[in-house]
C-alpha cells in the first residue's frame, strides 16, 4: 500500500471513530426538558422555591407541565426537582427565566451566579420579572388560551418567548437575554433593566402580558418604568426599532389623537464638557408614517403637516426629558448608559467624577433635541370624512 493511500484510510479510520458518538450527548428517555423556570423565595424558610415546566411529550402534541421544588440554595432546589419526576432536568434548551420581586430584591446575584456558572444553562434564555405576587404564578398558566378559537400556544414558556423575539413589533419593551443582564452588571456606572410580566385577562383568558421595565440599582430591584415610559427609554438608549407614537394635534378648530408609526429611529448620545459644565447631548431622528387620525381634519396638507411635525417634536421630546428626570430623580440610576458614553469620549473626566457617580448622574443636565420626519400616510393623504 503507497503513502497516499495510507493516509487515505488514516483519515477515513480516524472520522469514523471521532463522529461515531457525541462527547456529552443526553439520553432524551432519560431526562426532562425544560421549557421555563421561575424562582421565588420563602423568608420564612428561608428556601428558594424553584419552579420548572417541562415539555411533555407522551401526548399528541407538546404540553407543559409544571415541578415545584424547593431548597437552601438554587442549585439544590433545582437537583430536588429531579425526585418529583424520576429524571434529569435538561436545562441547555431554557427560554425564560421568570424572577420574582423578592428576589430581586435581595436574592438576584446568587440566582444569577448559579445560572452563568453552570455552562448547562444557554447565556441566550431571557430574564423576566413578575408584577405578581409570585413569579410561579405566570408559569402556572399551562395551556394558554385552550377555551380560545385561535390557536394559541400551550407552553406558556413558549408563548412568553415569541412575544420577547417579537418585541420590535410592538416596542414596549426591550428583551433582555442572561449574557446581556451579567454585562450590564459589569458595566462601571450604568445600571441594569429588565421586562416586567403580569398577568392579564381578555375574553376569559388569562394571558401573560410584557409591559414595562424594571430598574435595579447595586443589583437589587429598586422601581419601575411605565409602558410609555419604556418606549421612550428604547429611544434614548438607540434600541426602538418600531411600534406606535401617540401624539396630540391640536389647531384653531379641532383636536385630534394621531397615530404615527415608526419606520426608523436613530439617537445620537454624547458627553459635551464646557466651562467645565458636564452635559449630556442627546440627537434623535424618527422617521413615521400616519397610522390612524382619530378626527377628520387633514393633518397632510400643505399648513397643517408642519403644524404636525412641530407638535410631534415637542411632545416627543418632553415625554423624553421627563423619563430621564423621572430616572434621575426617584432612582439615581443610570439606565441610559451616560457613564459609559463618558467613559469611553471622556476617560479623564469620568475618573475624577466615577466616584461621585450617582450624585453627579441625579444631576446631569441633558439636552434634547428630536427630529420627526413623516413619510407616509399609507394608502391615502387624505382623512376619511363621511358625505353629510
Amino acid at each position: 500500500m503507497n503513502k497516499f493511500k495510507i493516509i487515505i484510510v488514516t483519515i477515513l479510520i480516524l472520522t469514523i471513530t471521532l463522529l461515531s458518538g457525541c462527547w456529552s450527548y443526553k439520553e432524551l428517555d432519560k431526562s426532562t426538558l425544560v421549557a421555563g423556570i421561575a424562582i421565588d423565595y420563602d423568608n420564612v424558610s428561608q428556601e428558594y422555591i424553584v419552579t420548572t415546566e417541562i415539555i411533555n411529550l407522551t401526548s399528541d402534541k407538546m404540553e407543559g407541565e409544571l415541578f415545584q421544588s424547593r431548597g437552601k440554595s438554587v442549585f439544590s432546589a433545582i437537583r430536588n426537582c429531579t425526585s418529583q419526576n424520576g429524571r434529569k432536568l435538561l436545562v441547555a434548551h431554557v427560554e425564560i427565566l421568570i424572577i420574582s420581586k423578592e428576589i430581586a430584591k435581595v436574592k438576584m446575584i446568587p440566582v444569577i451566579d448559579y445560572l452563568f456558572r453552570d455552562a448547562e444553562y444557554p447565556d441566550d434564555m431571557y430574564i423576566l420579572l413578575s408584577n405578581e405576587k409570585t413569579a410561579a404564578e405566570v408559569l402556572e398558566l399551562t395551556k394558554i388560551g385552550e377555551d380560545a378559537q385561535e390557536h394559541l400556544y400551550d407552553i406558556t414558556s413558549f408563548f412568553i418567548n415569541d412575544s420577547l423575539r417579537n418585541q420590535n413589533v410592538i416596542s414596549k419593551y426591550s428583551g433582555v437575554n442572561l449574557w446581556q443582564y451579567v454585562l450590564q452588571l459589569f458595566r462601571e456606572g450604568a445600571s441594569a433593566y429588565l421586562p416586567i410580566i403580569k398577568i392579564v385577562e381578555l375574553n376569559n383568558v388569562n394571558f401573560p402580558e410584557i409591559y414595562g421595565t424594571a430598574i435595579f440599582k447595586n443589583n437589587k430591584y429598586v422601581g419601575a418604568l411605565n409602558q410609555q415610559e419604556t418606549i421612550y427609554h428604547l429611544i434614548i438608549i438607540d434600541k426602538l426599532e418600531g411600534g406606535i407614537l401617540l401624539v396630540d394635534f391640536n389647531d384653531d378648530f379641532v383636536s385630534s389623537k394621531i397615530s404615527l408609526e415608526v419606520f426608523n429611529c436613530k439617537s445620537k448620545l454624547k458627553p459635551i464638557l464646557k466651562n467645565g459644565e458636564l452635559t449630556m447631548k442627546l440627537d434623535i431622528t424618527i422617521d413615521v408614517g400616519i397610522g390612524e387620525i382619530s378626527s377628520t381634519v387633514n393633518v397632510l396638507d400643505k399648513k397643517k403637516r408642519p403644524l404636525l411635525k412641530k407638535q410631534a417634536e415637542i411632545q416627543i421630546k418632553e415625554r423624553i426629558t421627563n423619563t430621564i428626570k423621572k430616572v434621575q430623580n426617584d432612582y439615581k440610576a443610570d439606565i441610559f448608559l451616560f457613564s459609559t458614553k463618558i467613559k469611553s469620549h471622556m476617560p479623564n473626566e469620568w475618573k475624577s467624577i466615577s466616584t461621585n457617580w450617582e450624585n453627579v448622574f441625579s444631576q446631569l443636565p441633558v439636552e434634547v433635541n428630536v427630529k420627526v420626519n413623516i413619510n407616509s400616510s399609507s394608502l391615502t393623504n387624505k382623512t376619511i370624512s363621511p358625505s353629510p
